[in-house]
């Protein structure tokens, strides 16, 4: 039989995920600082509420658990992160993605210098705004 689902740590985790959304939308300030203080405390707090004492006392099933998730999660990962770097390259082989002086097709700055340029000044000239 498998575990039932707590309800409200579904909710508190789903709060937790809009927390996470919205410190990453939010321009710097108050909000945002408060945001930063509260969503990861909240993760660690619901990650141990749902721990389970067996996995602290039985190495065979710690050891099963870890291999289990490097199955399910790692090497998918690992799969799509392997295509998607030979889809990049193949479409930067065909110049269907590159640079245009110091741009990339799509208008985003992908050197170096324009990238410290454009932090600094606000343009990748070198200009003030």
């Amino acid at each position: 039989m498998k575990d039932k689902r707590i309800e409200w740590i579904d909710v508190a985790k789903a709060i937790g995920i809009i927390i996470v959304l919205a410190y990453h939308a939010c321009p710097d300030g108050y909000f945002k600082n408060m945001m930063w203080q509260m969503h990861m405390p909240l993760f660690a707090f619901l990650s141990g509420i749902v721990y389970k004492e067996e996995y602290s006392l039985n190495f065979q099933k710690v050891r099963i658990f870890i291999v289990k998730k490097i199955e399910k999660l790692y090497i998918p990962f690992e799969a799509y992160s392997l295509f998607f770097l030979l889809l990049h390259n193949f479409f930067y082989k065909i110049n269907f993605i590159g640079e245009i002086n110091g741009k990339d097709k799509m208008g985003s700055f992908r050197n170096s210098r324009n990238c410290q340029r454009l932090q600094h000044t606000g343009n990748a000239e070198g200009r003030k705004l």
